[in-house]
This record gives structure tokens, sequence and C-alpha cells, in this order.
């Protein structure tokens, strides 16, 4: 991330609405937090899931 500073300024203002959002709530934050947290770590296997997929070679299958 250190040569994509847009991806950093995007960041920082998620980071700050949910925490000046939901700083208030004492521990339903942290539950808030890891339900994002875990809502993301799914995102992030599945595209990688997806983008590994060959689907050139799903295409030559299906013509055979």
């Amino acid at each position: 991330m250190a040569g994509k500073p847009k991806a950093i300024s995007i960041m920082a203002i998620v980071f700050l609405s949910i925490t000046i959002n939901h700083g208030n709530e004492g521990n339903l934050a942290f539950v808030f937090a890891f339900s994002r947290t875990l809502d993301t770590m799914i995102g992030v296997i599945s595209a990688i899931i997806v983008n590994g997929v060959d689907f050139d070679f799903i295409e030559k299958y299906k013509s055979n």
C-alpha cells in the first residue's frame, strides 16, 4: 500500500467513519469490528478463488 495514496486515503476515511459512528457503543464496537473483519476476509478469499479460476480451461473443457 505504500505506493497507493488513494487506497490509503480511502482506508483512513473508512476507519474514521467506523470509529466515530461506533466509538460510543462500548463492547458492541468490538463486535462490529470483528464482523467487518470477518466479512472482509470472506470477500478477499472469495475474490482470490474467483481470480484463480482458469476460465479458458473451462471453455476448452466445455467445447470437447
